[in-house]
């Protein structure tokens, strides 16, 4: 018998207004997909993408078999959409998708889409966008690009304001985990760069046989680990040439920079890119690894250090 006892709740940045209405609404919706699960299951993957007007649900099973998609329970659909309601802050809106994982026999986790562009695989009328921000009022600053896009509004093209790492990381972590294939345990992402060269490798560690599979990773990684890498320069030091993150099961984010060793580059990077990195990311003749200078030979001594 399912007991709130059994329930690990890990969920990933964002509150609600009444935390013990929410909880209770969350085993509702373990219970109503458990009691829906066919026998043998290993992991149950709700995705929701919502508007007040608009809907679209899928329900992945994974089975030692491999994976189907099944009919959504009614009693979940209506339990996701009063999660939506329930998570609504004003000022900031509420989620725009939803996924909800479920492992035996009832440990969850819950990783809510506040900003990206869901992503549906048909478009979405304008007027239902513009309905939905009736219903969930959001602050023209908690309004994100592509939804002013939907809308016809002006997209604000100002730069982006001080490095948050922490933040960017949270996005990071965020987007991967609403994307990631249904069999994961851990992604690890590693990004090298130096100047105009950059190398994004990713790894997805199978949930169900532990082994690992290359992955593309969605729209807007790339962006924010250069984001992160320009904002973490410091003058004359420069600034790192490559990251690791491990992104865990439950959704939590590790990650270690490389400041000073040569990352080990897929494709060794052209002389271009090191005159670009120099350019950009100014450093002291005292700061230039050894790397480089093996690596460039005669050509090291033009360089303006």
């Amino acid at each position: 018998m399912i007991t709130s006892a059994d329930l690990t709740s890990l969920e990933h940045h964002l509150m609600s207004r009444d935390p013990a209405k929410t909880l209770t609404l969350k085993h509702d919706l373990v219970y109503a997909l458990v009691d829906a699960a066919p026998p043998g299951w290993l992991r149950m993957d709700l995705v929701c993408r919502a508007t007040v007007d608009v809907q679209d649900f899928t329900l992945t099973v994974l089975t030692a078999d491999g994976h189907a998609v099944m009919d959504i329970p009614d009693e979940a659909v209506e339990v996701v959409l009063r999660l939506r309601s329930e998570y609504y802050e004003p000022g900031e809106g509420t989620w725009f998708s939803l996924r909800f994982i479920v492992d035996p026999p009832t440990r969850f986790r819950i990783i809510h889409n506040l900003g990206w562009d869901p992503e549906w695989q048909s478009a979405v009328d304008p007027q239902a966008w513009t309905r939905d921000l009736e219903a969930f009022p959001r602050d023209a600053a908690h309004i994100p690009p592509w939804l002013r896009d939907r809308l016809g509004q002006p997209v604000d093209a100002s730069p982006p304001g001080p490095l948050d790492e922490q933040r960017l990381w949270v996005e990071i972590a965020n987007r991967l985990a609403l994307s990631v294939p249904t069999d994961w345990a851990q992604v690890t992402v590693t990004y090298r760069v130096i100047g105009d060269h950059s190398e994004l490798p990713v790894l997805i560690r199978r949930f169900t046989d532990g082994t690992s599979r290359p992955w593309e990773p969605p729209p807007g990684i790339v962006e924010r680990l250069a984001r992160l890498r320009a904002g973490m320069y410091r003058p004359g030091r420069g600034t790192w040439f490559q990251v690791v993150a491990h992104l865990l099961g439950d959704v939590s984010i590790e990650f270690e920079y490389t400041w000073d060793d040569q990352p080990a580059w897929d494709v060794p990077p052209p002389v271009s890119a090191f005159v670009n990195e120099l350019a950009t990311f100014p450093r002291d003749s005292r700061r230039v690894p050894a790397w480089w200078t093996e690596r460039l030979g005669p050509v090291a001594k033009a360089f303006p250090y």
